[in-house]
């Protein structure tokens, strides 16, 4: 964010769901400090997003949840500046719960009001000059829980010997 009469530069994927659950995944490196920087939200209905996750300037950088309903949790994670880092949100209707991850980490979870949501992410939220929040691996899952999820990897080979100083190759795949 570079200009002062404007706060936000986001993105908002088109998928509007009212059941099921939905996983948010993306890397993201906060380089310059900012102030109450939102990085992600998850709206219930057209105009209120009832979280919001938002990157503070203590203990070096950390994560906060704070609810439309009210409350809020600080410093889910902190020492972030400077480093990427990967967030995950399950929004699971299912079971009627919020989760939040950092690092693979449970930070974070509770209850959703039900509804329709939708995700979005970015940086927004207040007027600081010269914020720079970057996002790569943007993913969006549908399906799977906190627990399983709905995908799967595999290697070929399995494994393999390498000598110190050496390289070797492996075939990923991934199922859906």
């Amino acid at each position: 964010m570079l200009d002062p009469n404007s706060n936000r530069a986001e993105i908002r994927p088109n998928d509007d769901y009212s059941s099921g659950s939905r996983q948010f995944q993306a890397d993201v490196l906060i380089s310059t400090p900012s102030a109450d920087e939102c990085i992600h939200q998850i709206f219930n209905g057209s105009t209120a997003p009832f979280l919001l996750l938002r990157e503070e300037t203590n203990n070096n950088g950390s994560l906060k949840v704070a609810l439309h309903t009210g409350g809020s949790a600080s410093n889910l994670a902190t020492n972030l500046y400077g480093t990427w880092f990967r967030l995950n949100s399950i929004n699971d209707l299912n079971n009627g719960n919020t989760y939040l991850y950092v690092n693979g980490s449970l930070v974070w979870s509770g209850p959703n009001p039900g509804g329709t949501f939708y995700t979005k992410y970015g940086c927004y939220g207040s007027h600081t000059i010269d914020a720079k929040i970057q996002f790569k691996n943007v993913k969006q899952f549908s399906g799977g829980n906190e627990v399983t999820q709905d995908f799967s990897l595999s290697a070929t080979p399995s494994s393999q010997t390498v000598a110190a100083g050496g390289n070797t190759s492996y075939a990923v795949t991934a199922t859906f």
